[in-house]
């Protein structure tokens, strides 16, 4: 499937990459970390992040991506 233009295989491997670096640049951080962060993230504890929820978690790494891409 393509939307505008773009694969979103592409787009989703674009995301990870950015994210990725995100987190080597906070000093590596790992997997149980990221388990902490997201947890956090879980605002109506269904252990499941919706995507408002994904949306801030990947905001508190600095990335900011557009409604089509999560």
């Amino acid at each position: 499937m393509a939307f505008y233009g773009v694969n979103k295989d592409v787009m989703v491997r674009e995301l990870n990459l950015k994210f990725k670096l995100a987190i080597q640049q906070r000093g590596g951080v790992g997997i149980r970390t990221l388990k902490i962060i997201f947890k956090r993230m879980d605002f109506n504890g269904n252990n499941k992040l919706d995507s408002s929820e994904f949306e801030q978690a990947l905001a508190a790494f600095g990335l900011f991506p557009k409604k089509v891409e999560l």
